[in-house]
């Protein structure tokens, strides 16, 4: 089952859910803010932020359910080289699933990588609930004018 969740790139936000497949499982994606805040061009270093996404599972019966999580790459769909944008100006970022920034968060294609989770135990009555960082980064001293850049990612749960 693929259930799709879509976010600014700055603020984690609910959306539309969509797929269908695993016959006793059910599962849902939510997920919470991931906002840069302020970004000063003239700073050398990157600037970081942290974001949540969380993985919902039951089931009517005992069962197992393994999923993968997916990131699209935005409005560039670029999964290695993201961007913001205000108005038709760009601002480069990436996301990761490593707290190092080395394991860019994608569809498992261009070099990506997917989180996954495999065999979780699933009784009737209790929900499974897990949490995954999303861990952002703008490089440091890009050329932004200022505004409020923005993109959508959509996060892709198949199960």
């Amino acid at each position: 089952m693929a259930r799709c969740l879509t976010w600014a790139a700055l603020m984690l936000g609910s959306g539309a859910f969509a797929g269908a497949a695993h016959a006793q499982a059910v599962c849902n994606v939510g997920a919470t803010g991931l906002a840069f805040g302020l970004y000063t061009m003239t700073k050398p270093s990157p600037t970081t932020t942290v974001g949540t996404i969380t993985v919902s599972c039951s089931a009517p019966t005992a069962t197992t359910v393994s999923y993968t999580l997916a990131l699209s790459g935005g409005a560039p769909m670029d999964l290695r080289s993201r961007s913001m944008a205000l108005g038709g100006r760009p601002l480069p970022y990436q996301l990761f699933l490593d707290p190092a920034l080395t394991q860019v968060w994608g569809d498992g294609g261009e070099g990506t990588n997917v989180a996954s989770v495999a065999n979780v135990p699933l009784s009737p009555g209790v929900t499974d609930r897990r949490s995954f960082l999303v861990y952002g980064r703008i490089a440091g001293r890009y050329p932004a004018a200022s505004g409020i850049y923005q993109d959508n990612v959509t996060i892709v749960l198949n199960y």
